[in-house]
């Protein structure tokens, strides 16, 4: 009886220990960022193929984003 509430009393310390660890990696590593675009920048390029009696070609458009933001922590 004895050794069963030692157990007991173990486990809890173990559990609450847990909850408390828990609770301060929440605070340390959570927490989410809002990012607000300054710039948007287009890049067109246009390739030909190597071969000069190919009229094909092809095209592609990327857009770079440039952003600011601040770290909000819960």
């Amino acid at each position: 009886m004895i050794l069963g509430l030692l157990f007991l009393w173990f486990g809890k310390k173990l559990w609450n220990r847990a909850g408390k660890r828990n609770e301060e990696y929440r605070q340390r590593y959570t927490g989410h960022t809002t990012l607000r675009v300054i710039r948007v920048a287009k890049h067109e390029r246009e390739e030909h193929d190597s071969n000069e009696q190919a009229a094909e070609a092809a095209f592609g458009v990327c857009y770079a984003l440039g952003y600011e933001g601040l770290l909000l922590t819960m």
